[in-house]
């Protein structure tokens, strides 16, 4: 309530180029969002229709304006370069500047001197004023460690900071950000690290993380899912995509096994370059009168339910090159995500 100004686009799809000049202003407006975050209404305070005994936020008849999604950042690294302005101003090239001690790899070196928690504390320092600055959604790049230790101990530091912050917060390993400099002269040697190392321990370490971080969030008990791997692999598959995705299948798992230890799975294994990832749990399992309809737009035999999520995750799956099946096992439920494993060939 009492926003003095609202401008916000027009329409419901991103919008680009001259288009995203073309506001939607309201003075004196109010915004409706229902329980889950989903804005319902927004227009004049006159013309919108407040529910009974909702809860109202003061604006201070401030501007209200969405959050700015920031991708590509690095928000976590040690060794700020603002002593480079000067050489900048004076017509020094990049080139001379990184000889003059300057450079990506001046930060990469006292990255790699700093601690994990140095590194999460300045992050979140740095999240905290871009959200001042209205930033709600940010993508927070590795790339200053530029080897496997020192990129993980930065994904470990987003996590700690994505775990804090109010914004929402989106990893992303950029390994191939540069050559680190003691590779420089077999930069292909760099590449196999990347591929053969670091992608694989940050897949294991991923998927432990997000079955820590689905367990808390979604209440499950300790035990309650176990994770198996067959060796370690790199998939071809967007992070977030496969977040999204097995957050869905895990939700269904942990709502239809039995309430006991090990009741829901995730199995990681590999034939040749066919990475299969299930999800399986030991409940009553889908009749088979049902399962062609389970990926079906709206289908659900939930009274509260969409019916939209199994669909969604199929589509996710589909936009990474990957399928998602229903395997008939007479064993609970199973699904499998099919996906490529991404080979360390030259």
């Amino acid at each position: 309530m009492n926003c003095g100004r609202i401008a916000t686009p027009r329409g419901s799809r991103p919008l680009g180029g001259r288009a995203m000049g073309a506001l939607y202003e309201v003075e004196d407006g109010v915004i409706v969002i229902d329980e889950g975050g989903v804005i319902l209404a927004v227009g004049p305070r006159s013309r919108v229709k407040v529910p009974e005994g909702a809860d109202e936020l003061d604006a201070g008849g401030m501007l209200v304006v969405p959050g700015f999604v920031d991708p590509h950042t690095h928000a976590v690294f040690a060794g700020e370069r603002s002593f480079e302005v000067e050489h900048k101003v004076a017509g020094k090239t990049y080139l001379e500047i990184q000889q003059m001690g300057g450079g990506i790899h001046h930060t990469v070196e006292a990255t790699r001197k700093a601690s994990a928690d140095h590194l999460a504390e300045t992050g979140k320092k740095r999240l905290h004023e871009m959200l001042r600055q209205g930033t709600t959604t940010v993508e927070v790049k590795s790339g200053y460690g530029l080897d496997t230790e020192n990129e993980i101990k930065m994904l470990r530091a987003i996590e700690r900071i994505k775990a804090a912050a109010v914004q929402d917060v989106v990893p992303t390993l950029l390994a191939a950000h540069a050559v680190p400099r003691e590779l420089a002269k077999v930069r292909d040697v760099y590449v196999q690290m990347v591929l053969g190392e670091m992608l694989p321990e940050v897949l294991r370490e991923g998927l432990a993380a997000f079955v820590d971080d689905f367990a808390a969030n979604e209440s499950v008990p300790a035990g309650r899912i176990a994770l198996e791997r067959a060796r370690d692999v790199t998939i071809e598959f967007d992070r977030e995509h496969l977040r999204q995705v097995l957050w869905n299948l895990l939700r269904n798992a942990v709502r239809h096994a039995r309430q006991e230890p090990g009741g829901v799975r995730i199995a990681l294994n590999a034939y040749g370059d066919q990475v299969e990832l299930n999800v399986s749990d030991n409940g009553p399992g889908v009749p088979r009168a049902i399962q062609g309809q389970l990926f079906e737009p709206f289908f659900t035999t939930e009274s509260k339910g969409t019916g939209l999520g199994l669909y969604l995750a199929r589509e996710l799956c589909a936009a990474n090159g990957a399928a998602l099946e229903y395997v008939d096992d007479m064993q609970g439920a199973h699904f499998r995500i099919l996906c490529r494993e991404v080979t360390t060939a030259a």
